[in-house]
C-alpha cells in the first residue's frame, strides 16, 4: 500500500457532538487547608477541539478537506472552538448556535502529567426541533457537494438524533456515499443503513448486553449486528488488542500498534479519522481499517486530544510496511495485504514458496537462500500442524508450527511467513499473486500447486535443485533407527 494521503481531493463531512477539551495543567506540592483536597499550582491552559470537532480536525490533518456540522451554545467557548478550527485550516464550519444549551467543555484537571479530576460543562438532551432540522438542513446541502466519506461522530451529548441519522443516512445512501459512525448508548437501531459502526469494547459491550471481557461472544454479537442493522461492517477497537473488522459471516483481527500508552483521549477519534480518510483516498475496508489502527496506536502515545499529523502517520506506515514491528515477519494473510501493496508500490519482485519446515536442516535453508536470489522479497507458506498430520501421517510433525515459523521468521533471506490450515497453498498462492513461484526440483511444473494460476497473469514458475541425501524424513527415520537400536 502506498501511503500519500493526498493522492487526490477527498473531502469529508462530520456530523456530530463538537466539543471543547481544556487542560488546566500545573503541579501539586501541598494540601488546601480547607479541606483534605490538592491544590493544583496552575502553570498553564490550553483548550483544544474535541469530540466530532476533533474528528474534523484529524481528517483535516491527513489532508482531506473537511466540513464539519454540529451544535455550540451562544457563549465564549463556542468562539474558542471556532477559533481552534479555523487556526487549524477548517472554515467550511455549520455550527447552529442553539441559546439553550452550552457548548460542551470538559475541562481536565493535570498535576505532573497525570489528570487528577475532570470537570464537564454540558447539556445531554436531544436537541430541540428547530435545532435539529437546521442540523438536517445543512446536512443535505453538504452531501450535495458530495463529500468521499460521512463520518456521524456521536458523543451522547443530543445532537446525532433518530431524525437526523435517518435522513443523513438515506440521503447518503441513495448518492453512494459511505458513512461511518462512532456510535454511543445501547440503541443502536438509529445507525441503521450505515456503511460501517466503530465502537470500542466497551461501547459493543453496553450496546450488546455482553460482558466486555468476553470477546468471542462480542465479535459474534457485532456480526449479528451487521446483519440486524443492514451495516456492512464493525469495526470493533479493542484497545491493546488492536482491532476486530466484522461483517455478518466474516472476522479480521488487526493487531494493535502501541509502542507506550500515555494516554488513550481521543484514540477512536484517530482511528475513525485514518479509516474516512483512507476510504476517501480509495482504500479497501482492510486497509483504511489497517491504516486506522496504525493511528490509533500513535494517538494513545501522545497526551491529550491531539490530532494526527500526515508526516508522523506515513512514518509509521512505512515503518509497519517493512515489518519493523512487534508482530516480526510472521503474518495473517490479512495483514499482509497492505505490506504487499507497499512492496508492489516499490516494484519488488515477489516470490512464494511452500512448505512443512519440519526439523529444519540445511537443505532448506539452501532452498530458501535460492529461493530468495530469484527476486527482491520472498514469502513462505507454512502448513500448520493439522494440514501437516494429514499430508505427513499423525506423528507430524516433529515440532509445532509456533516454533517452525519462528524459526523460518529468524532467517535474513525470509520477509514474511503465513501458516495456512489447507493441504495445498492455492488459497494463499491465489491471494498474493507472486510474480514467482518457487518449489524444490522434486516437483516439476505440472506437478506445482498453483502453477496455472501464477501463468495466467504472466507470473514464472522455478523449480529448486535440492541438496542431495537430506531430507525430514531421512532425518526422522535416522533419529527412530538410532532410538531403536539404543533400546535393543
Amino acid at each position: 500500500m502506498k501511503i500519500n494521503l493526498r493522492a487526490r481531493n477527498s473531502k469529508v463531512l462530520v456530523i456530530g457532538d463538537a466539543m471543547l477539551d481544556a487542560y488546566w495543567m500545573g503541579n501539586v506540592s501541598r494540601i488546601s487547608p480547607e479541606a483534605p483536597v490538592p491544590v493544583l499550582a496552575v502553570n498553564r491552559k490550553t483548550t483544544v477541539a474535541g469530540g466530532a470537532a476533533n474528528v474534523a480536525l484529524n481528517c483535516s490533518s491527513l489532508g482531506a478537506s473537511v466540513e464539519l456540522i454540529a451544535v455550540v451554545g451562544a457563549d465564549s467557548a463556542a468562539q474558542d472552538l471556532q477559533n481552534c478550527l479555523t487556526q487549524s485550516g477548517i472554515v467550511n464550519l455549520a455550527l447552529v448556535a442553539d441559546t439553550n444549551r452550552p457548548t460542551t467543555v470538559k475541562t481536565r484537571i493535570v498535576a505532573a502529567g497525570q489528570q487528577i479530576v475532570r470537570i464537564d460543562e454540558e447539556k445531554s438532551e436531544p436537541v430541540e426541533c428547530d435545532t435539529e432540522a437546521q442540523l438536517i438542513k445543512h446536512a443535505l446541502v453538504a452531501l450535495n457537494n458530495k463529500p468521499s466519506v460521512v463520518v456521524i461522530s456521536d458523543y451522547g451529548k443530543g445532537v446525532v438524533t433518530h431524525k437526523l441519522c435517518n435522513a443523513v443516512i438515506s440521503a447518503a445512501r441513495e448518492r453512494k456515499i459511505p458513512v461511518l459512525v462512532d456510535p454511543k448508548g445501547s440503541n443502536y437501531l438509529k445507525y441503521s443503513g450505515a456503511t460501517i459502526l466503530s465502537p470500542n469494547k466497551s461501547e459493543l459491550a453496553q450496546a450488546t448486553g455482553i460482558a466486555a471481557s468476553c470477546i468471542e461472544q462480542l465479535i459474534s454479537e457485532g456480526q449479528r449486528l451487521c446483519e440486524k442493522l443492514q451495516v456492512d461492517h464493525v469495526v470493533f477497537t479493542r484497545s491493546e488488542e488492536g482491532i476486530s473488522l466484522l461483517s455478518s459471516t466474516e472476522h479480521d483481527q488487526f493487531s494493535a500498534t502501541a509502542r507506550e500508552v500515555v494516554d488513550v483521549c481521543g484514540a477512536g477519534d484517530a482511528v475513525i479519522s485514518a479509516l474516512a480518510v483512507g476510504l476517501a483516498q480509495g482504500m479497501s475496508t482492510k486497509e483504511a481499517v489497517w491504516l486506522g489502527n496504525a493511528a490509533g496506536g500513535l494517538a494513545v502515545q501522545k497526551f491529550g486530544t491531539a490530532a494526527i499529523p500526515l508526516s508522523e502517520l506515513e512514518a509509521e506506515c512505512a515503518r509497519l510496511l517493512n515489518n519493523d514491528d512487534q508482530l516480526g515477519k510472521v503474518k495473517s494473510l490479512d495483514s499482509l495485504q497492505p505490506i504487499l501493496s507497499g512492496w508492489r508500490s516499490r516494484r519488488e519482485k515477489i516470490v512464494f514458496t511452500n512448505g512443512c519446515f519440519d526439523l529444519f536442516h540445511v537443505g532448506h535453508l539452501k532452498l530458501l537462500e535460492a529461493c530468495k536470489a530469484q527476486g527482491t522479497k520472498l514469502i513462505v507458506g507454512v502448513n500448520s500442524d493439522a494440514s501437516v498430520s494429514r499430508l505427513k501421517g499423525p506423528q507430524r510433525p516433529v515440532v509445532p508450527h509456533e516454533q517452525r515459523v519462528q524459526v523460518l521468521a529468524g532467517l535474513e533471506v525470509v520477509d514474511a511467513v503465513v501458516v495456512f490450515e489447507e493441504d495445498t497453498p492455492l488459497g494463499l498462492i491465489e491471494a498474493i499473486k507472486p510474480d514467482i513461484l518457487a518449489k524444490g526440483g522434486d516437483y516439476t511444473v505440472e506437478t506445482v500447486v498453483g502453477a496455472p494460476f501464477v501463468h495466467s497473469y504472466g507470473g514464472e514458475v522455478k523449480l529448486i535443485p535440492l541438496v542431495d541425501g537430506i531430507s525430514t524424513s531421512a532425518l526422522v527415520n535416522r533419529i527412530t533407527q538410532r532410538h531403536t537400536g539404543a533400546t535393543m
